[in-house]
């Protein structure tokens, strides 16, 4: 009885699983670090474009502290000093002769938010305010030497607890005025205004 001969397997084909097994571990751990390549590129990218257009804003917003107000048709031409209202004494800082920024308010600016200019209803100071209507502009001068220009919106009469302006925030740049609306200081005229040209 003769024995059958067998063949023995050539070597490459036996090595040939284990190179494929390498070949495809070599290959996911590729693809993965090409992934990591890809996202990293778009994260620095997107970081990139949110840093420029943080320094677009920040480059083309205008503002200033104010320290004069003008308003031609009512005759109002004061310098404005920095004040505050204060929430827990219910007291505004005061002058008998200038108006007053309200400093926990907006600077003026060419992009948002209220900028709120109180004073007393004396005539050298706000007392032509009460006649307030739609032909007034009213031109603010900052300490940097812009002007902010503003147009008659509206006006309403609140009561002296009402401070309600106060603690709200407009998207667009207004201009808030406010003084008493009588002499005897029972209720405070606010006159709003919106902002129509910079320079």
């Amino acid at each position: 009885m003769s024995k059958t001969s067998s063949r023995s397997v050539p070597l490459i084909l036996r090595v040939q699983p284990l190179y494929a097994l390498i070949f495809f571990v070599m290959f996911v751990a590729f693809w993965r670090h090409h992934e990591q390549y890809v996202y990293l590129q778009n994260t620095t990218s997107k970081i990139s474009k949110t840093i420029t257009d943080t320094k677009n804003t920040a480059r083309n917003t205008i503002s200033g502290e104010p320290i004069r107000i003008v308003i031609p048709q009512l005759s109002i031409d004061n310098n404005i000093i920095k004040g505050t209202y204060n929430s827990h004494s219910l007291a505004w800082t005061l002058s008998n002769y200038d108006a007053i920024y309200d400093s926990s308010s907006i600077l003026p600016n060419n992009k948002t938010g209220e900028t709120i200019i109180y004073g007393h209803i004396y005539g050298s100071i706000f007392g032509n305010l009460l006649n307030a209507n739609r032909s007034d502009v009213a031109y603010v001068y900052t300490n940097n030497k812009h002007v902010f220009v503003y147009s008659y919106k509206s006006n309403t009469v609140v009561k002296p607890t009402n401070t309600s302006i106060l603690f709200t925030h407009s998207k667009k740049p207004i201009l808030v005025l406010i003084t008493c609306d009588n002499w005897y200081a029972t209720s405070r005229k606010v006159v709003i205004f919106n902002l129509v040209g910079y320079k």
